[in-house]
């Protein structure tokens, strides 16, 4: 029994070893991904070129929907159906709606709508990272 018992806490303990570097890398790839959605906005917000626009908005779209599918280290471990796990998500899912309609905007020749609407974005980054107490 003895045995088993300390068998049971040394898998225990290296299985949570384990999971740390995976948790720490997860972490490092959401920064990453949010560092390349933010590079993206502001070339948005800086560019008058449809072409460039649309490129732009493209990649914010591909990086948002890779970040949705990632979770802040803090909100690692939590259950798929926690609050702020939901939350999270339905900030990435606010965006990547705002995304796609200043798309939409702007593939049907209407670029000032388009860039307004990519304004717009600011309220939504704006709103989570206050709720999330990102700096």
């Amino acid at each position: 029994m003895k045995m088993r018992n300390t068998l049971c806490l040394t898998l225990l303990l290296l299985g949570s070893g384990l999971s740390l570097p995976t948790q720490a890398a997860a972490a490092s790839e959401l920064e990453t991904t949010m560092k390349s959605l933010g590079r993206q906005y502001r070339q948005v917000l800086e560019t008058e070129d449809p072409a460039r626009l649309q490129q732009g908005l493209e990649a914010m779209h591909q990086a948002a929907t890779r970040a949705r599918g990632q979770l802040p280290e803090r909100l690692q471990g939590l259950p798929a159906d926690d609050p702020e796990r939901q939350t999270y998500r339905q900030g990435m899912d606010e965006l990547r709606t705002g995304i796609a309609r200043a798309q939409a905007l702007l593939q049907a020749g209407r670029t000032d709508e388009a860039m307004v609407a990519a304004q717009e974005l600011k309220s939504i980054r704006r709103q989570y990272h206050r709720h999330f107490d990102v700096k």
